[in-house]
């Protein structure tokens, strides 16, 4: 049997190179160094009917490693990750954990979290409700009403935000409007809260998000401003009780021949029951208008505010 010869001076050169790479790498392993990154937050995970309301976009990180190791890293690569499987509603801090896998060496020593709100969805459905700009340019005619199609939107979002919003509005453009050009327009839809605009970094679905609106045009009558008048009948079930209504609009414009209009001082609308109505809703319902008569809206909304009857209060006993 053949034995191989160990070469010395090969072994030697292996042994002289070794030394000399160890003699590089080990002083730098044992330099520490820390350089500051921005990592991208992100969340995965999140439970049906929830939705994040505030969160950080980016956290600042520091990894910790030898110079030449830490100059490998590339900041663009750095995220971090949140998972939300377990989430409830409430603002929280959570722990991230950062991504790409082989960069998570250089965090060992830190453990960061980032604060997260998270709210359940909501959903509602809002009557449209129409504005107009610009002018008729012929005085001849007159607007009579704008139909809008569909007359209700779906909006979907943060419960603390779709339970106030005070209106779905679409804008009506009169300007192009004459007795040969009447061509219907699709704005969208813009949600108001009770204070204005809703902030732009809260997220809302609107289903649809454009709406039709037709205008509905005849030649110029009298006219003159009438109150509504909301025919309430019913009761609310028993343990609630009626707070009143708002009419939104209150007013609408009556239009025609002059001695007709004179004789009227309001409308009125079909009836809206508050039969098995528990709380506030908000109706669609039409105006009854005389006939040979014409209005502005046809249609208003009739929001009743219903509350729960508060317990009765026992007066202490009187002492004699």
């Amino acid at each position: 049997m053949e034995t191989t010869k160990l070469s010395w001076p090969i072994a030697i050169a292996s042994l002289v190179m070794s030394i000399l790479i160890w003699s590089i790498v080990y002083p730098q392993t044992l330099n520490q160094e820390t350089r500051n990154l921005t990592a991208k937050v992100v969340v995965e995970g999140l439970p049906d009917k929830m939705t994040v309301t505030a969160m950080p976009s980016s956290l600042n990180v520091r990894a910790v490693g030898s110079t030449s190791r830490l100059t490998q890293l590339d900041p663009a690569q750095l995220t971090a990750v949140v998972s939300l499987s377990t989430a409830t509603p409430g603002r929280k801090s959570y722990r991230v954990t950062l991504y790409p896998v082989h960069y998570q060496e250089f965090f060992q020593e830190q453990t960061y979290t980032v604060p997260i709100e998270i709210e359940p969805i909501a959903t509602r459905k809002m009557p449209v409700q129409t504005e107009t700009v610009g002018q008729l340019g012929d005085p001849a005619i007159v607007l009579d009403e704008i139909m809008v199609d569909p007359e209700t939107v779906t909006v979907t979002g943060p419960q603390s935000v779709v339970e106030q919003l005070a209106k779905a509005r679409a804008i009506f453009n009169l300007t192009p409007i004459g007795l040969t050009t009447n061509d219907a327009q699709t704005p969208g839809i813009e949600l108001l809260l009770p204070n204005g605009s809703v902030p732009r970094d809260v997220k809302l679905e609107v289903q649809p998000m454009l709406v039709r609106l037709q205008a509905l045009i005849n030649a110029a009558p009298q006219q003159k401003l009438v109150f509504i008048n909301a025919n309430i009948q019913g009761s609310p079930p028993e343990g609630y009780m009626s707070a009143g209504y708002e009419l939104i609009p209150n007013q609408v414009t009556l239009r025609g021949p002059s001695r007709a209009v004179a004789a009227i001082t309001q409308v009125t609308t079909d009836p809206v029951s508050l039969t098995n109505v528990s709380e506030t809703t908000d109706f669609i319902v039409a105006l009854r208008i005389p006939q040979g008569l014409t209005v502005d809206k046809r249609r208003i909304t009739v929001r009743v505010i219903v509350k729960p009857i508060p317990p009765a209060t026992v007066p202490p006993p009187q002492t004699p």
